[in-house]
């Protein structure tokens, strides 16, 4: 299921249920942030970027990945015990993003990035991203409550998950 309609413009949501195993998933490289989130299920799960060693990493249910962008990876994976693997897939738009950088940062917006963060878990960002995927599953979301939720999660980020660059700038 993707998130379609007027409620969808600050972030884009998508529910995955991925086959038990895979091999080898390339993922291509995107310029917004995205926050992978296991809701159902558990996996050995290994991530690397081309031609570097796999990183191995079990995830379970309330497990995130936080990708910032830049260089494509490649994922690989294998789901253990009988509960489905299911996921959501968010990517956050950039404007939403520096809206949330310039509250919480204020001078220093200009130079606060999110990091890559792998494998995980944030209780109050769990409650979020279940209100998000509730609304996701409804017939027609709201979009005064999408916009509340992605703002919230975008706030949530960059006052946890950032660091701030000497010289450096977002958007790489």
């Amino acid at each position: 299921k993707a998130g379609r309609g007027k409620a969808w413009h600050d972030i884009k949501a998508w529910i995955l249920a991925p086959p038990r195993h895979a091999e080898m998933v390339p993922l291509p490289s995107v310029n917004e942030p995205s926050l992978a989130w296991t809701y159902s299920g558990e996996a050995d799960f290994q991530e690397r970027e081309k031609g570097r060693s796999w990183i191995t990493n079990r995830i379970k249910r309330g497990s995130f990945f936080l990708t910032t962008g830049g260089a494509p990876y490649e994922c690989r994976w294998r789901a253990v015990g009988p509960e489905p693997f299911e996921t959501m897939l968010v990517f956050l738009e950039l404007p939403l993003i520096e809206r949330a950088m310039e509250e919480v940062h204020g001078a220093n917006a200009p130079r606060a990035q999110l990091r890559d963060i792998s494998a995980f878990t944030d209780s109050e960002l769990d409650t979020l991203m279940e209100r998000l995927r509730v609304e996701l599953m409804r017939r027609e979301a709201s979009p005064l409550y999408v916009q509340g939720v992605a703002q919230a999660i975008a706030v949530h980020l960059a006052r946890n998950y950032v660091e701030i660059v000497e010289g450096g700038h977002r958007g790489r």
